[in-house]
């Protein structure tokens, strides 16, 4: 990995973590894509492998740089953070679970009362 990818990394998890960065979902299983002006930013997870990949795209969608990390290299950790911030961010999960956690203790009555089946 060189030094400018390092960065990268470090910074898209810095944007990721303070919810900076508007990552999509793609057609693509357990893959999330960051649309920016100079080119796209693609994180795929791979199950199977259990590995990370780190593409950059410039404007024409020509890749430019490709990171991968299975579970015995160097920067598998730092890619599967990222991967993490990226979930969390994206599925606001942590958020949903205070917000449900909030309404049962506040609420005398929960649940969209027009889809109750009485």
């Amino acid at each position: 990995m060189t030094a400018a990818e390092l960065q990268i990394i470090q910074q898209l998890i810095e944007k990721t973590r303070a919810r900076n960065a508007a990552w999509e979902t793609t057609s693509a299983r357990d893959q999330f894509a960051l649309k920016m002006k100079s080119g796209t930013v693609i994180l795929d997870y791979f199950e199977k492998e259990r590995s990370f990949q780190l593409q950059i795209l410039n404007k024409s969608g020509a890749a430019v740089t490709n990171v991968s990390a299975k579970k015995t290299d160097e920067h598998y950790n730092m890619l599967a953070f990222l991967w993490d911030q990226v979930v969390e961010s994206y599925f606001r999960i942590e958020e949903t679970l205070k917000n449900v956690l909030n309404e049962l203790k506040t609420s005398n009555e929960v649940g969209d009362e027009d889809n109750l089946p009485f």
